[in-house]
């Protein structure tokens, strides 16, 4: 994952390569990366938002609740959302966590019907990053 933060606005964008995303099983895993998410064609995801009232927060070294909002890019689909997040600073560096979840068809990844039941329709995505002073 990288990240960038703009510390005077609350801007900031990630980008996590298809081939990234981890999976229980490694098969799995190796065949929903290639054949579903076409990592060939799309090899990378990316978030463009900002942290809601980011002039107003006070980072410190406790965990602070904070809303996240922007566009997600899957598959060559962009998507509105909000999700909640966690951020705090550790040892001078600001620190972020998000967890949430995506339908698979809400970004045009097609499961063929004979694996349909094997594969989740709702995809927990887990981000996590350490942001350094530039």
């Amino acid at each position: 994952v990288s990240c960038v933060l703009n510390k005077t606005t609350g801007d900031f964008a990630f980008q996590v390569p298809i081939k990234g995303f981890a999976f229980k099983n490694a098969l799995m895993q190796e065949h929903f990366n290639e054949n579903y998410l076409e990592s060939d064609l799309y090899p990378k995801s990316v978030f463009k938002g900002k942290i809601k009232d980011w002039k107003d927060l006070e980072i410190s070294d406790k965990e602070l609740d904070i809303t996240v909002e922007g566009e997600l890019t899957i598959h060559g689909v962009k998507r509105n959302i909000i999700e909640s997040a966690k951020i705090w600073n550790a040892e001078d560096k600001i620190t972020g966590e998000c967890k949430f979840d995506i339908a698979v068809a809400d970004y045009n990844i097609k499961i063929p019907r004979i694996v349909r039941e094997n594969i989740a329709k709702i995809i927990e995505v887990s981000v996590s990053v350490i942001l350094k002073k530039k």
